[in-house]
C-alpha cells in the first residue's frame, strides 16, 4: 500500500476570516482530517487506537504558508508519515491551491509531529506529576 495520501477540500465561508482568507483553525482542521483518514487507511486510526487504549496526541506543529486560500477555493492536502521513533510518529504535509498561476499554486509546506501513547500511561504520568508537586508543597 502506498504511504502517500491525498484529500481535496473546498474552503467554506465559516472557515474564512473577514477578508475571505482561510483562518488558522481551518488550516489545522484540514490537516487533522487528512491525517486521521490516512491513519485509518493505514490501520492505525481511531477505531484501532480505542480498542488498544491508545490515542494520538499532537505534540508539535510547524506550518509554513506561502499564501492563504480564499473562500470557495479548492485545495489539495497531500500527506505521508515520514518517520517513527518509539511512540513518536512524524508526518509531512503539502497543501496545493487552485490559484491558476503556477508560481502561486503551492499554498503551504509544513510538517506535523504526532505522538501516540496509551491513555492509561498518559493518566498515570499526570498522576505522578501531581503527586510530585504535592510532595514539594508538603516539604515546604
Amino acid at each position: 500500500m502506498n504511504g502517500f495520501h491525498v484529500e481535496h477540500f473546498t474552503v467554506r465561508h465559516r472557515e474564512a476570516d473577514r477578508r475571505g482568507d482561510l483562518r488558522l483553525a481551518g488550516w489545522f482542521d484540514f490537516l487533522q482530517e487528512a491525517a486521521a483518514n490516512h491513519a485509518a487507511r493505514l490501520g492505525v486510526g481511531l477505531e484501532m487506537l480505542q480498542k488498544n487504549g491508545m490515542i494520538w496526541v499532537l505534540s508539535k506543529l510547524k506550518l509554513e504558508m506561502e499564501r492563504s486560500p480564499r473562500i470557495s477555493e479548492k485545495i489539495t492536502v497531500e500527506t505521508y508519515p515520514n518517520g517513527f521513533r518509539r511512540l513518536h510518529a512524524a508526518r509531512q504535509f503539502r497543501i496545493v491551491g487552485e490559484a491558476g498561476d503556477d508560481e502561486r499554486d503551492d499554498v503551504v509546506a509544513g510538517g506535523v509531529d504526532h505522538r501516540c501513547g496509551r491513555i492509561d500511561q498518559i493518566a498515570e504520568r499526570q498522576r505522578d506529576r501531581e503527586c510530585d508537586r504535592q510532595m514539594i508543597w508538603e516539604e515546604d
